[in-house]
């Protein structure tokens, strides 16, 4: 399983909770509290929220004092899409 691969090779995984917000040092993420109220440290961060969402996890202090942060919000999304042909026949020798 993947989860087991993670855990032996030094991942934390923290289930059934949620960011409440994150931790910054000198402008970058260093880990975050939780809401259920722990806090982890990280090295490295990966954001997998709608980036609607990304602002919300930001202390409110700092959105206040870096305007560049509210431009989040305008963000325009694309969805993701795909088109599968299925022929009848071989069409291409690749």
């Amino acid at each position: 399983l993947l989860e087991n691969w993670l855990v032996e090779n030094g991942i934390v995984l923290k289930m059934g909770t949620a960011v409440a917000e994150l931790t910054f040092n000198k402008g970058r993420v260093v880990g975050a509290e939780l809401k259920d109220g722990s806090t982890i440290e990280a090295d490295t961060t990966v954001l997998s929220v709608p980036h609607h969402r990304v602002k919300d996890l930001f202390p409110a202090a700092d959105v206040e004092r870096d305007h560049s942060i509210p431009q989040l919000d305008y963000i325009e999304t694309s969805p993701i899409t795909s088109v599968h042909l299925w022929y009848d026949r071989p069409v291409m020798d690749h």
